[in-house]
């Protein structure tokens, strides 16, 4: 089974919260970004999944921002919001089977398309 969902960008980057040094930034915002990201996987309707691949197009609207920059903060966000609606588990070994990360420009539609492909 292979699901997926979008979300629109950009998510905020590992500068972001480097260049203030504030935890509490950081809590905070996690928080919101992930109850966000959790809107649009139950949007998608998602089934829940025992272990996946999972696959992410970071669509940037520029290529201003590293890869490595945009790509950790949000898939932390993003796994953690999957573990919060039931779709995972919980996003340790048993569950993530591995990742990739593909990025582009997309001037119109900045974001990331998230696709889970289940392990067989």
């Amino acid at each position: 089974m292979t699901q997926a969902f979008f979300i629109p960008g950009p998510l905020p980057g590992m500068n972001d919260y480097i260049s203030t040094g504030s935890r509490f930034r950081y809590n905070t915002h996690k928080k919101q970004w992930t109850e966000a990201i959790e809107f649009y996987i139950r949007r998608s309707k998602l089934k829940p999944m025992a272990s996946v691949y999972v696959h992410f197009l970071w669509q940037e609207k520029s290529n201003r921002r590293d890869p490595d920059n945009f790509s950790s903060i949000g898939k932390k966000f993003i796994l953690d919001a999957l573990v919060n609606a039931g779709i995972l588990k919980d996003d340790g070994w048993d569950e993530i089977a591995g990742w990739s990360d593909y990025w582009r420009v997309d001037t119109q539609k900045p974001g990331v398309l998230v696709t889970l492909e289940e392990r067989a």
